[in-house]
């Protein structure tokens, strides 16, 4: 069993080259233990930096037990050791599966050290109570595909080098390594859906069809790699109506036909780190970009993989991703300093040049946003108007036009930073105002 996992474990690594060590997510249950004696001898063998983790839900009054004995376990292998204590917010008993796997990655992430990848003990049998989860939600291709064996999630990347091995197999191996481990008294509760599955369904269809986890855990291997056929599609569909990261041509989209044009959201929606509606909320949506008024703004609410809320929105024929809009704070400039960091960590570069006049000894300088109601001259018109006026002609989706960067001397607006400056104070050698880097959409 060793040898089979360190020729897995050494493919999937491959597809990783900036991995410099490894980290076991360690509950001290059965899983988790033969994963632990598993990389510690890969790690020995190839000379690669290992240490372990463990996550203390103080969901179970045995938890303070369950940290000693994985402490003590790493003690005697000689393993470098992390541990952190997470508290959970009330949730439904549905819920809180949920919530402590999105608490057990977080706190991994913080302890783990940079540059470490996460290994993970699921194994075939979690893998097909996965794809029976999914089933139950009614998921398609990429959720039926179940776990993969490489993933990313916080920044890490994720290892799941255990999903060919079942249960079985592991447990056999931890007896004949003399392993002690845990048990989570969590596991034998049957109100947890994967508890029932794993308990009183799968069994049964083990018992009734011979190898059913086996085939199971094979059709969502075809099922990935389904899904890698249509994430090429999805990419090249994205680069033919794709204008910038966050905005696609509608008509583009459209015209690839329902099932393309759903396949190229799922997509970007992914690259982006946002789930994806529903199908239903979705057909809705494409329906309102097919048929609304070229003027009309239809909306959809997405939401990002660590629960930030976000927008797919419709603005000039355009599909924009619309991320959370941070509040940017007004601020004073010194124009002696180069550059200025604004509140959202954008940053405004000051240079010589052609653009406008220096201030006078009486006009302060300062950074404001969401004054569309100030009047100013953009250098290529003939008369003023508000800000407003000039950013709709301009077709700026009113969610950016509140982001811009506007330049005041005193009460006077001199210049719309990344679009024009005021005409009444263009100046050949003067100041060039520059954002380096763009607003969150």
């Amino acid at each position: 069993m060793q040898t089979r996992f360190d020729n897995t474990l050494s493919q999937l690594l491959h597809t990783v080259p900036e991995c410099s060590g490894l980290a076991v997510a360690l509950s001290g249950g059965l899983d988790s233990m033969a994963l632990l004696e598993l990389a510690r001898n890969y790690a020995i063998k190839v000379n690669m930096p290992l240490c372990a983790i463990h996550i203390h839900h103080g969901l179970s009054a045995n938890a303070d037990a369950w940290l000693a004995f994985t402490q003590q376990a790493c003690a005697a292998r000689g393993i470098a050791f992390y541990s952190q204590k997470v508290r959970l917010s009330n949730a439904t008993r549905k819920g809180i599966e949920a919530k402590a796997r999105e608490a057990r990655y977080q706190a991994i992430d913080a302890q783990a050290p940079k540059g470490y990848a996460i290994l993970l003990g699921q194994h075939k049998d979690d893998q097909v109570e996965t794809f029976f989860l999914r089933l139950k939600r009614g998921a398609g291709v990429k959720g039926l595909g179940a776990m993969q064996a490489v993933s990313h999630g916080h920044n890490r990347v994720l290892i799941r080098p255990l999903l060919d091995f079942s249960r079985n197999e592991l447990a056999q191996f931890v007896d004949a390594n003399g392993l002690t481990h845990i048990h989570d008294e969590s596991n034998d509760d049957n109100k947890f859906d994967r508890n029932f599955l794993r308990n009183d369904v799968l069994p049964l269809l083990n018992e009734r069809f011979h190898g059913f986890n086996d085939k199971v855990a094979q059709a969502a291997n075809l099922l990935q790699s389904q899904q890698s056929l249509l994430d090429e599609f999805a990419l090249a569909d994205l680069q033919s109506a794709q204008q910038g990261e966050e905005r696609l041509c509608t008509d583009t989209l459209v015209a690839l036909g329902p099932s393309r044009c759903i396949n190229a959201l799922r997509y970007w929606l992914a690259v982006h780190h946002y789930l994806m509606p529903s199908q239903a909320k979705l057909a809705e949506f494409l329906q309102q970009l097919t048929v609304a008024r070229d003027d009309s703004q239809p909306e959809i609410v997405i939401k990002s993989q660590d629960g930030h809320k976000g927008y797919l929105r419709r603005y000039n024929a355009h599909l924009y991703l619309v991320g959370p809009e941070p509040k940017i704070i007004d601020q004073f400039i010194d124009i002696k300093e180069p550059s200025i960091v604004l509140s959202d960590g954008r940053t405004i570069l000051l240079c010589a040049g052609e653009g406008i006049r220096l201030p006078n000894e009486t006009e302060s300088v300062t950074v404001k946003f969401g004054q569309l109601s100030a009047k100013i001259r953009p250098q290529s018109k003939p008369y003023s108007n508000k800000l407003s006026h000039w950013l709709k002609e301009l077709k700026v989706p009113p969610w950016q036009r509140q982001q811009i960067p506007l330049i005041f001397y005193n009460e006077t607006l001199v210049a719309v930073v990344g679009y024009f400056y005021n005409h009444d104070f263009l100046a050949s050698q003067g100041l060039q105002w520059q954002l380096k880097t763009h607003s969150p959409m």
